[in-house]
């Protein structure tokens, strides 16, 4: 299938090709605006076919995203309401060609079966119900954490929005190990409800424990942001329908999927307009740091609905995230041949190891600031992707490179997971990496303290296996809960 929907891409990029000739000789932008449509459905698609299997390829994941999220409001944009591209129109249309084979390339790599990962290699619905009380115990804690951090303000609105030294460190690991819950939540309720005839009093427990858990992500991910709701809510929803169908692709599965999504699109736009009215009460408060979260709820009633779709409209206005790119197009005429990895990467470690600032300060610094310092680029909130990241460091080859090294990192750590902590941390690892693929805008560092912590996951994960397991050896004598991968 993943040839198959190779094909349709080149056949999609082929169709802007031609869009993009008739932009130069007449000036229209239809063309490309209809092939930036049918490789975005294309991408959907190619993307939809992994999430619902609970299939993992680094490479493709990444590309098929990162072309959803540059590719779509361009080709909306041409079609709808062209004039925010109309000063610079074939530069544009230029800078999403490059885009486009930037990303076939990484396409191209994940065509082999290597690069694949399916869940259902290491867990089934049986192994599932056999360690039950391993994923109630382990759900159990992180919900507990989350509960404590929203309980004393730790977690509210305006937590992550402070800078990285700012941010208390609880809340940045919160952050990292708490992405794959919703899909961990699915997964057990997906296993759960495949024959209810076997549901007994233990399970029902586990069930009504489970559906706690899930509502508690909807409160826990509200402050942070309309995408990242979003994206657990589908991901959770993906996780529940192919646990029931036993990650097995078929028409009744999408057609589950779907329809759930469906249902839910007027919940979705609700805590959408929600989180926008938030936003818009904490500007009353000046809209720095932490506000309380549950306070700013109370006071929903005060914000006028007409500012809310105010706010929506220029929003959408903003999506337009190639810009970011044609901006550092514009500057960077040489690579900067790792620099910007290694900034990150030193980043990313901890401060209390050595002075990094003066080593960064040395580097000429990190994200924007070193861009600037070293392109002269003007200092913005840039949109802050792999594909924006690697071009910079490396110019076309560096989405590829990038991605290349997720990939490995991620298989790595796969292994030692399987291998050492068990089934609950590997669903949770395993939606986590998902989760963190789908989040175009987040730059290599955001990756690294995810991978960060999903160790701590697995030194957690290793220690349940031996509160459940170093037992008399009829009880167990191999944990449950994992198969070996075929």
């Amino acid at each position: 299938m993943t040839k198959r929907i190779l094909f349709f891409y080149l056949f999609g990029v082929t169709m802007y090709f031609v869009g993009l000739v008739e932009s130069a000789m007449l000036g229209g932008q239809g063309i490309c605006g209809v092939a930036c449509l049918v490789i975005s459905a294309v991408a959907a698609f190619g993307f939809l076919s992994y999430l619902l299997v609970g299939r993992i390829n680094v490479f493709n994941i990444a590309g098929y995203t990162t072309v959803l999220a540059y590719i779509l409001p361009l080709g909306w944009t041409l079609l709808w309401d062209p004039s925010p591209l109309k000063n610079d129109l074939n530069s544009y249309l230029l800078y999403g060609f490059e885009i486009l084979l930037m990303a076939f390339l990484v396409l191209l790599v994940g065509l082999r079966n290597k690069h694949d990962f399916e869940i259902s290699n290491y867990i089934s619905s049986h192994s599932i119900r056999r360690s039950l009380p391993q994923f109630v115990l382990v759900g159990v804690c992180l919900a507990g954490f989350q509960a404590v951090l929203l309980s004393s303000q730790m977690w509210t609105y305006g937590s992550l929005s402070v800078t990285s030294e700012q941010a208390s460190p609880i809340v940045l690991l919160a952050a990292s190990i708490t992405v794959g819950v919703s899909g961990l939540t699915g997964v057990v309720l997906g296993s759960l409800s495949r024959n209810i005839r076997l549901v007994g009093l233990p399970q029902l427990a586990a069930i009504a424990i489970t559906i706690g858990m899930l509502a508690l992500q909807g409160i826990w991910w509200l402050p942070v942001g309309r995408r990242f709701f979003a994206a657990q809510m589908v991901i959770a929803i993906a996780a529940f329908w192919g646990a029931r169908h036993d990650f097995r692709l078929s028409r009744k599965l999408v057609l589950s999927f779907c329809s759930t999504i469906g249902f839910l699109i007027p919940v979705a736009l609700l805590f959408g307009r929600i989180f926008i009215a938030l936003r818009i009460l904490s500007w009353s408060r000046g809209g720095v740091g932490k506000i309380d979260l549950f306070e700013l709820l109370s006071q929903l009633g005060q914000v006028d609905p007409s500012a809310v779709t105010t706010y929506e409209e220029n929003a959408g206005s903003r999506a337009l995230i190639l810009e970011s790119y044609a901006t550092a197009r514009q500057y960077f005429s040489q690579p900067l041949g790792g620099l910007e990895m290694l900034t990150q990467i030193i980043n990313s470690i901890p401060s209390f190891f050595f002075d990094k600032q003066w080593l960064l300060d040395s580097l000429g610094g990190v994200h924007e600031r070193l861009w600037t310092n070293v392109s002269g680029i003007p200092f913005n909130d840039y949109a802050q992707t792999l594909m924006l990241e690697g071009f910079i460091d490396f110019t076309y080859l560096g989405f590829l490179a990038y991605v290349w090294v997720l990939s490995v990192v991620f298989k790595l750590l796969l292994k030692l997971t399987s291998n050492v902590a068990g089934a609950p941390i590997l669903v949770l690892y395993f939606y986590g990496s998902i989760y963190m693929l789908v989040q175009v805008e987040s730059e290599l560092s955001s990756f690294i303290a995810f991978f960060r912590a999903s160790i701590g996951l697995v030194v957690f994960g290793a220690i349940v296996q031996l509160c459940f397991y170093v037992r008399p050896l009829h009880k167990a004598v191999s944990p449950p809960g994992l198969i070996p991968p075929t």
